[in-house]
């Protein structure tokens, strides 16, 4: 005989994707467990409009919708968005709870991420190269360990210097990394290009018919 398992609302036919872990969920609980575990890097992209549409639609929760959706209409900080859903669903305990907003509120969530990501694509437009590689380096060291977005924005951002510097074969590697991060088709294109550039064409020939899922991106390159 199989477990009965409890949930608040319904569980989704459909999931909800949080985009900063990519990972999908089910049902509340879920993304609960799921905000635990990136409380330190969620920021104002976790307040999705989208994400109140799956809890009214898919999960049958419009009372927590509501009361979101009143809180982004005031402009409410991300550890408050958080705190009123944790608090409605009664997962964790209000100790945990608390412990989870004060990871949100003193992480800032991926603001200094993006801030030295951006310090180190100036470098590289200007010329500094290798400096920018190696703030990218840093700042992927230093990423939360679930963390996907911006990881894969840094491999793609390094696979396009090693590009321009016509060194194929490690751009490649970084594109491909972005892709299986990210799931971008435009990465995929690009790994698929740089990995042209870097191989003889029969060995890339082989390699797309070893790896059918690749045919329709390499098209675009024909």
């Amino acid at each position: 005989m199989g477990r009965c398992i409890l949930t608040t609302g319904r569980i989704a036919e459909k999931p909800y994707r949080i985009r900063v872990i990519d990972r999908n969920v089910y049902t509340v609980e879920e993304l609960c467990y799921s905000i635990a575990q990136c409380a330190s890097f969620l920021d104002e992209d976790f307040m999705d409009h989208q994400l109140l549409v799956w809890l009214e639609e898919s999960c049958e929760l419009a009372e927590l919708a509501s009361q979101l959706r009143s809180l982004l209409r005031g402009r409410c900080a991300v550890e408050d968005f958080a705190s009123v859903l944790l608090l409605y669903v009664g997962y964790q305990s209000t100790a945990e709870i608390e412990r989870i907003r004060a990871s949100i509120s003193s992480g800032k969530g991926m603001e200094p991420f993006h801030r030295r990501l951006s310090e180190a694509k100036f470098a590289a437009s200007r010329g500094h190269i290798t400096q920018a590689i190696e703030l990218m380096d840093g700042i992927e060291a230093e990423l939360p360990e679930l963390e996907r977005e911006m990881r894969g924005r840094i491999w793609a951002e390094k696979g396009l210097l090693y590009a321009q510097g016509f060194r194929y074969a490690e751009a490649a590697d970084c594109y491909g990394k972005a892709w299986r991060l990210s799931g971008s088709r435009q990465n995929c294109v690009r790994y698929l290009a740089a990995l042209r550039f870097s191989i003889p064409e029969e060995e890339y020939k082989t390699f797309i018919d070893e790896h059918p899922e690749l045919e329709d991106p390499a098209r675009e390159l024909a």
